[in-house]
C-alpha cells in the first residue's frame, strides 16, 4: 500500500490551509484549538499549533474534550462568553452541536476536522464559506476514516524527525492505522520507544475535569529535536505523563485479569460484552487491548459514568463486522444519547434504562454475527 492510500486528498489539504490563512492574515490573535483529549486529538492539536505559529499566531488558547455529551456543555459556556475569533475543532463531532455553532460563528470563524460518521451535520444550515469550514474524509473521501493526527501533519508540512515520531504516536493510538507506511525507515526499537511514549499521551484524557490542563501537549511542546533523543528520565512534563499511566495501568490491569479470568469458563467465546467499575473511564482503553487478545472477535466494554452509561466497541482484525453498522441498529431499538465511529472502533451513551435495551440488542447482534461466521467456516469445508 502507498503513503497516499493513507492520506487526506490534497484539494482538501489545499481548501484547509487556505482558510486558516486568510483567518491568520486577517485576525491574527484570539485563536482556539479544540481537541479530542486523545493520543490522536493530542498530536493533531501539535502540528495545528506549531502551522499557526508559522503563521505568526502567537495567541492561542486550548482546550480538550473527553466524552462528547458532558463535555461539550461544560465547553461551551466558556466558549461563547470568551468568544475567539477563530476556532478550530479537531477529532470530535462538533458539528452535532448546531445551536452552538450557529451563535458562536457570530463573531467567530470556524474549522472542524473529524473523521467519524458524520450523523447528523449541523453544517448544513451554516452557508457562509468565509466563516465554516467543515472537512470530514468520511463524507469528503468516500468512507475513509483518515485520523485528525495525519491531516494536521499534512496542513503542517514539516517532515523532520520529530513530525514523523509525534505522526507515528498519533496514528499508533488509532490502533487500526498504526501499521502505516510512512514509517519504514524507523527502526522496530525506535517504534517500540514510541509506542510506549504514545500510551502515556494517550491515558492522560481519562483523568476527567481537568481541560484546561494540557499534560500531553505540555509534553509534546516541550521536546525539541526527537524524542528517542530526549532524556525522558528528566522531562518533568513526561514524568507527570508517566505517573498518570501508571495509575490508571494499575487498575486497567487488574481490570483485564478480572475480564480474562471470566474468559477462561468460555473456551470458544463468540463475542465479548462486559461492564467494569472503576472510578476512570475505561472502558475504551480496555475495549482497544482486547482486541488484540481476540482478533476474530467483537467486543464491548460498558460502564456507568456520573448519571449514564457508556460502552466501547472494538473488533478484532480478523472481524467483519462493521461497528458503526452495528449502532444504526441499535438505534433501532434503543434511544442513544450520542453514538458513532468509524468501522472499526466505536461507542454510545445511554441512560440506564435505554442502555439495558441497546446491550440487549448488541447480544442478539453479536450472536446473529457469529452464527453467520460458524456456517461460513462451515460451507468453505464442504
Amino acid at each position: 500500500m502507498s503513503d497516499k492510500a493513507w492520506l487526506v486528498k490534497e484539494e482538501l489539504i489545499d481548501e484547509a490551509k487556505r482558510f486558516i490563512q486568510d483567518a491568520a492574515t486577517s485576525l491574527k490573535e484570539r485563536f482556539a484549538i479544540v481537541y479530542h483529549g486523545d493520543g490522536d486529538g493530542c498530536c493533531s492539536a501539535y502540528f495545528m499549533s506549531r502551522f499557526l505559529r508559522r503563521l505568526e499566531i502567537k495567541d492561542i488558547s486550548y482546550r480538550w474534550v473527553s466524552t462528547a455529551d458532558f463535555d461539550f456543555k461544560c465547553l461551551e459556556r466558556p466558549m461563547l462568553k470568551n468568544k475567539p475569533k477563530f476556532a478550530i475543532f479537531l477529532d470530535m463531532p462538533i458539528y452535532t452541536r448546531a445551536d452552538f455553532l450557529r451563535t458562536l460563528r457570530r463573531k467567530t470563524k470556524i474549522f472542524i476536522y473529524d473523521h467519524h460518521l458524520p450523523g447528523n451535520f449541523a453544517g448544513a444550515s451554516l452557508p457562509d464559506r468565509e466563516k465554516f469550514l467543515y472537512i470530514n474524509p468520511v463524507i469528503h473521501q468516500n468512507g475513509d476514516s483518515t485520523p485528525a493526527t495525519t491531516f494536521a501533519w499534512q496542513l503542517n508540512g514539516e517532515d523532520d524527525l520529530l513530525s514523523k515520531e509525534i505522526l507515528f504516536m498519533g496514528l499508533y493510538t488509532e490502533s487500526w492505522a498504526d501499521g502505516a507506511p510512512f514509517f519504514e525507515k524507523i527502526e522496530w526499537t525506535h517504534k517500540n520507544k514510541l509506542k510506549e511514549v504514545a500510551r502515556a499521551i494517550h491515558v492522560s484524557f481519562l483523568v476527567q475535569n481537568m481541560n484546561l490542563v494540557h499534560y500531553a501537549l505540555n509534553f509534546l511542546f516541550s521536546v525539541k529535536g526527537s524524542i528517542l533523543e530526549e532524556k525522558l528520565e528528566e522531562n518533568r512534563h513526561y514524568q507527570v505523563l508517566q505517573n498518570i499511566y501508571r495509575l490508571i495501568n494499575n487498575e486497567k490491569e487488574w481490570l483485564i485479569y478480572l475480564i480474562l479470568q471470566d474468559m477462561k469458563s468460555m473456551p470458544k467465546p463468540r463475542y465479548i460484552l462486559k461492564g467494569i467499575n472503576s472510578k476512570f473511564r475505561l472502558c475504551g482503553i480496555i475495549a482497544s487491548e482486547l482486541r488484540w487478545k481476540y482478533p476474530k472477535l467483537v467486543i464491548g466494554i460498558w460502564q456507568k459514568w456520573r448519571d449514564f452509561y457508556y460502552c466501547e466497541l472494538r473488533k478484532g482484525v480478523d472481524c467483519q463486522l462493521n461497528l458503526v453498522e452495528l449502532i444504526e441498529e441499535i438505534k433501532k431499538k434503543a434511544k442513544l444519547r450520542t453514538g458513532g465511529g468509524h468501522p472499526e472502533a466505536a461507542a454510545f451513551t445511554a441512560d440506564k434504562d435505554q442502555f439495558q435495551k441497546a446491550v440487549q440488542r448488541m447480544k442478539e447482534i453479536f450472536k446473529e454475527y457469529a452464527k453467520s461466521e460458524k456456517e461460513k467456516k462451515e460451507d468453505d469445508k464442504k
